[in-house]
């Protein structure tokens, strides 16, 4: 695994490095060096996995802001739709579902996002199917590192991890050319 980040203000490369994977171990080692580089670590964009944001907080402290990945959670999101066509009435409600949680995380204000938690509210009390269940868990869980870039907006941190994953398909088209 190559650990990468980005500074999103500059667009540079910190630091970077190779790993087995993105472990524990291997993630605190990551965070320990850009932390020896005097580098100034206010807040994270991420995807999903859980382990990058607690190695990050261990080495730079819990005041760390996490965004999570709002595309990458929506993917996850939808990977719990039933693909059973005898399901299609109930995946076209999960899916309206997942249009209501995008309309929060991806909103431009913080006052836009909670009008649309108020019509998610509104939504998720009419059904009780047990995903539906699992979803709002999942958002509930989730819904301060989805919304960071709304919480602190005089950070303007994006809501998508969309610059490293540019990065990365750039150098695999790179290395196979």
């Amino acid at each position: 695994r190559w650990l990468c980040g980005v500074d999103y203000g500059t667009g540079d490369l910190p630091h970077y490095t190779l790993a087995d994977s993105e472990n524990m171990v291997d993630l605190v080692i990551y965070f320990k060096t850009l932390k020896t580089m005097n580098y100034c670590l206010i807040a994270l964009v991420c995807d999903g996995n859980p382990l990058i944001p607690r190695a990050a907080k261990f080495v730079f402290g819990k005041q760390l802001i996490v965004q999570r990945c709002t595309r990458h959670f929506l993917e996850d999101l939808r990977r719990l739709l039933p693909t059973d066509e005898t399901q299609k009435e109930e995946r076209i409600k999960l899916e309206q579902l997942i249009v209501h949680i995008k309309s929060v995380i991806e909103a431009d204000t913080l006052d836009e996002a909670i009008d649309c938690l108020v019509v998610l509210k509104q939504y998720t009390e009419k059904f009780k199917n047990p995903l539906i269940r699992k979803i709002i868990k999942l958002f509930q869980t989730t819904k301060v590192e989805l919304t960071a870039h709304l919480l602190h907006p005089e950070l303007k941190l994006p809501h998508t991890s969309n610059d490293i994953e540019n990065l990365f398909r750039q150098l695999m088209l790179r290395l196979r050319s």
